[in-house]
Order: C-alpha cells, then structure tokens, then sequence
C-alpha cells in the first residue's frame, strides 16, 4: 500500500523535472535539497526493496533525473551497501 501511494505522488513531481537535468548533465543543473531528498527516496526504493518508482514510462522527467543524479560521486552506494539478508526481508514488509 505504501508503495503504491508513493507511486501515485511521485507522479506529482513530473512536471517540475521537465527540462531540468538535461543536457550537459547534473553539473548544469542547480541542485536543492529537494533533489537530494528525492534522489536518495528513489535509490532507497530500488535498491533496498526491488521497487523502481520511476519505472512508468510517463515519468520520463524523473527517470531522467533519477539516472543523472546517480552518476553523482555523492550518490554512488556500493552493491553491497544494504545487508544480504535485509535485502531479502524488505520486500516481505512490503505486502
């Protein structure tokens, strides 16, 4: 359900990425907090739970974000970055 609500908001956002991240990438771009709280959501997602909240096709401004935010050395978290076995269990609370 959570996740399902966060999809749904996210969607919200759209339109103020549109235009922003383009280009000569994130170091054209101003950065806010924002974006760094926004980022650090969309990573926390997809690499803890599974969950890619940018995957909608709709969401091209985000996706774009999303993919040039993390070539940031400041946003780089190793594969290993989250334990194994919570890995496996995040999921699970999730349903």
């Amino acid at each position: 359900m959570a996740m399902s609500i966060a999809k749904r908001n996210v969607k919200l956002l759209e339109p103020y990425y549109e235009g922003r991240f383009e280009g000569d990438g994130f170091k054209a771009e101003e950065i806010n907090i924002a974006d760094c709280v926004l980022f650090s959501f969309l990573q926390f997602s997809k690499k803890l739970y599974g969950v890619d909240i940018v995957a909608d096709s709709e969401l091209r401004n985000l996706r774009r974000f999303y993919d040039t935010f993390k070539e940031r050395d400041s946003a780089k978290i190793s594969e290993d970055f989250y334990p194994q076995y919570i890995k496996e269990l995040a999921p699970v609370w999730l349903e």
